[in-house]
Parts: structure tokens; C-alpha cells; sequence
């Protein structure tokens, strides 16, 4: 069997509940959905590198972009550097980075 392009497996407490997530998809597509609140976004942005979780690993094309409370070294690749690209519903802006950063 092929490694899976994805791999997620984190967990991220909040303030009103805990999100725990795992899957793995190869070249299929996937579908996050539920109702609201149910962590679909803080999902997305944790892949994005938006969020951080608490616990887990994230794992982008063989790549690991998140590992923290798992063996092997802690990491966390900067958003702009993991090449996923993320639309907002609406408008929004990185306020560590400058304007140029923003749109570039």
C-alpha cells in the first residue's frame, strides 16, 4: 500500500470541548463536514499551520509539517512554508507579516 498523501492525527483542546482528529487520504478526494462548531475549520488550519495543535503529527506528501508529544523531534514548519494553500470565507490577513508577505 501507498503512503498517504495526508496524514493527520492531532489533538487540540479548546475552550469548550476537545477535537481529536485522525485520517489519511491518499488521491481520493475527502470531504470534512458537520454542523457548526463541529472542527472542520480549526481542522483545515491546523493542516494550514494557522493553529497550533496540542499533540500529534500532520504529515503533507511524505513531509512532516507538525510532530509535537509523539517520538522523534518536536516540529512545526511556518505556515508559508508548508505549500498548502488555504482560502478564507472571508477576508483576512497574517498580522506577523507584512503587506508585500500577505499577497505574495
Amino acid at each position: 500500500m501507498a503512503e498517504p498523501r495526508l496524514r493527520v492525527d492531532f489533538e487540540r483542546r479548546l475552550e469548550s470541548f476537545r477535537l481529536r482528529v485522525q485520517f489519511e487520504v491518499g488521491s481520493e478526494i475527502l470531504v470534512l463536514f458537520g454542523p457548526s462548531g463541529a472542527g472542520k475549520t480549526q481542522t483545515l488550519q491546523a493542516i494550514a499551520g494557522l493553529v497550533t495543535p496540542d499533540e500529534g503529527e500532520i504529515a503533507l506528501a511524505g513531509q512532516t509539517l507538525f510532530r509535537r508529544g509523539r517520538p522523534g523531534a518536536r516540529v512545526n514548519v511556518p505556515a508559508r512554508r508548508r505549500g498548502v494553500g488555504y482560502l478564507f470565507q472571508h477576508y483576512a490577513l497574517f498580522p506577523h507579516l507584512t503587506a508585500l508577505e500577505n499577497v505574495g
